[in-house]
């Protein structure tokens, strides 16, 4: 499972149990500290569960964006209700990194 899938999982399952965004993993791998917009989504079988992105970045490091737009996709997708914790184990997700706009 690629680092940036289990960030978005370990942020979205933190989320859940203490209602505080995950903290920033210190120390950050060299391909986490990059600047990009992400988009995360999170499936349900076949069906879409959730899906929130930044075109552009909000946050200085690849991880907080993944982290911040991860808890977004499972609490604020303004289509579907927020995932709990007995949807977790049925759960994929997917995380794009952008290259910047042209």
């Amino acid at each position: 499972m690629h680092s940036l899938v289990k960030l978005a999982i370990q942020s979205v399952e933190h989320f859940i149990k203490t209602g505080k965004p995950l903290p920033c993993p210190d120390p950050l791998l060299d391909n986490l500290k990059q600047n990009a917009g992400t988009f995360v989504s999170i499936r349900n079988q076949d069906s879409l569960r959730g899906c929130v992105g930044t075109m552009t970045p909000k946050y200085k490091k690849l991880a907080e964006e993944v982290i911040r737009n991860a808890i977004r996709a499972a609490n604020e997708d303004p289509r579907f209700d927020p995932i709990e914790k007995r949807e977790l184990p049925f759960l994929i997700f997917s995380v794009d990194v952008l290259t910047p706009p042209k």
